[in-house]
This record gives structure tokens, sequence and C-alpha cells, in this order.
């Protein structure tokens, strides 16, 4: 009678083994456990595997063994590969033109901010704490606070009917110009100008007349051996100075 494999029926992954030259990445994987499970266990040539994609590796080839005769004990090897960085096609340029977008997306505004709100007046009188009163204060304002004129603003009762109807936030539109480059080695340079006033691409064609634009994202995504790069830049009718470059 010949011994029987009586251990996990899962297979235990050993320590991988890597091997780097100049044209090559290669990654071999030794799996032991059941022979039957090594058998039924072989991934496709050209798959991927779990837990070893970030090189862009790929099932070169496999090959199963019995450890020792008789035992029901056997062994796995699989063999992942991939072009190395390396090699002289992958360059630190982009690969092909860059992919320009400009979309229109929502911002939420104070309704105090609509450009047809009036302003507080600077004489304006102190409230029951003896501090002169604020937007929160507006049930109480009366036209000693609150200076509605010129250029279409709205009058005093005007405000206080649309505060009292809810309105506190109105929507508006801002454009958000957006640039997508593909790359095979890190690019450089990510996370510059973050949140400092810096124009889009002229191609994004975002509108120029009437705003500002702040760089509010770039990120960097790997993939295998791709890297995309994605940045942003969103439109405001003005950014601090104060605050930002």
């Amino acid at each position: 009678m010949s011994a029987k494999w009586k251990g996990a029926t899962e297979l235990k992954l050993m320590k991988p083994e890597w091997d780097y030259s100049d044209d090559k990445v290669v990654c071999v994987l030794r799996y032991v456990g059941p022979y039957t499970t090594c058998l039924s266990s072989r991934p496709a040539n050209d798959s991927a595997v779990a837990g070893y994609t970030e090189e862009g590796l790929r099932v070169a080839r496999t090959s199963v063994r019995e450890i020792e005769e008789g035992t029901g004990a056997g062994e796995l090897k699989v063999t992942l590969e991939a072009a190395s960085d390396q090699s002289s096609e992958a360059g630190f340029g982009a690969i092909g033109e860059p992919i320009y977008e400009l979309e229109w997306a929502e911002l939420e505004l104070p309704l105090e901010r609509h450009p047809k709100c009036g302003t507080l007046k600077a004489d304006r009188p102190a409230g029951d704490d003896e501090k002169k009163r604020t937007w929160d204060d507006w049930a109480d304002f009366t036209d000693a606070d609150y200076d509605g004129t010129g250029g279409g603003k709205w009058s005093l009762a005007t405000y206080k009917a649309l505060k009292e109807a809810g309105h506190e936030t109105y929507n508006v539109a801002m454009p958000i110009a957006r640039s997508t480059t593909y790359y095979r080695r890190n690019p450089s340079g990510v996370g510059a100008g973050m949140y400092t006033k810096i124009n889009p691409p002229g191609k994004c064609q975002a509108p120029s007349t009437g705003w500002q634009y702040l760089k509010t994202a770039d990120r960097m995504v790997r993939e295998g051996r791709l890297r995309t790069r994605v940045q942003e830049w969103t439109g405001a009718p003005e950014w601090n100075s104060d605050i930002y470059d």
C-alpha cells in the first residue's frame, strides 16, 4: 500500500524567486501540496496571477512534479515573465498624445455669494450681543443692515423671502479641465504645483474669460508596465490670492 498525502488540501506558496536582466523580469512561484491539486491548479499561459501583476507579469510556463514517489505530494512551478522597464523600448517620454477633456461640474455656494445678493453695511447697528449683525442674523435685518442698491441687487424683502423659503445655497457650474497621459516609466513632477494658480493646457479648450484656474488633482496609476497620469485644473470666478499663489 502506498503512502497518501495527509497535509492540507490547499497549495502552499513558497518564497518567490526573482530574476532581473536588461530585457526581462522573471518571477518563479513554487506551490506544494497534493499532487492532484497541483495538476488541476495550473494557470493558463499568458494569464495573470493575483498578487503578482505589478510588473506586468504573465504566466510563461508551468510544470508539475511529484516530490516523492508514492506520497501524493507534489510541486507546482509557475514561471512569470515581463519585459523589463530597463529595456530600450521603455523611455521616459509620454506614449502618444495626451487626452484632453473639459467638463462642467456643480458647485454649491452660500446664497450670500450670489451676484444679486446685497452686502452688509459697514455702519450696521449691533445686535442683542452688542456685536455687529452677521448674515446669521438675517431675520432681524432692517434697511440699516442690508445694502441692496445698484446693479439689479435683491431688495431686503426679496432676500428675506428667499431665506424664509429655505434657500440657503445656490448652484453654479464650474469648468474642470483634464489631461490624461500614458507612460512606460514613472513620469517626473507628479504633484508639482498642486493648489496653485495654473492655467490648463490650451488643448483642453477651457474658457478663460472670467475664470481663474487652480491645479486640483495630479494622480498616477500603474497597471502592469503602463503608467497613467491624470491632471485636473478647476475653474472659479476667483481664487483668493491671499490663500492661493
